[in-house]
């Protein structure tokens, strides 16, 4: 097969590391599940998700993947979605079930499935962006 031709394949470590992560907040029957097969593609090198969770702007449900480097809310839909580097987000807040990223002047509000997940979300975030590294 030509070079150009080739499909990149998922190692087993990049797929032990996204099963680990979507364990925590995401059921094998979850609509966005399907998703998971989509962020091994998406994930640089090196870069492993540190949270998973199901993630609704309006409608449209998707599925928010916080790693090292930056935050990605990936949906079905090729119009939607969002990816921020760490570095750009200034703000980070949850209440009740919404998340609000603050980044390069805009917001992004997104209802966090689980609730109670928004909060541990948001953190991981604030502290993430705050690392000396970053």
């Amino acid at each position: 097969m030509p070079a150009d031709c080739e499909i990149p394949v998922c190692d087993q470590e990049r797929f032990d590391a996204i099963q680990r992560a979507a364990a925590r907040w995401l059921k094998p029957e979850d609509p966005i599940h399907g998703l998971l097969d989509e962020l091994a593609g998406v994930l640089g090198s090196g870069e492993e998700p540190l949270e998973l969770v199901a993630a609704r702007q309006r409608l449209t449900l998707g599925l928010l993947v916080v790693t090292g480097r930056r935050v990605l809310w990936l949906t079905y839909k090729e119009d939607k979605g969002l990816e921020v580097p760490l570095e750009a987000i200034t703000d980070a807040y949850s209440s009740s079930d919404q998340l609000e990223l603050s980044f390069d002047g805009n917001v992004a509000k997104l209802m966090i499935e689980p609730a109670h997940a928004a909060s541990t979300v948001a953190e991981l975030i604030r502290r993430s962006r705050t690392e000396p590294d970053r």
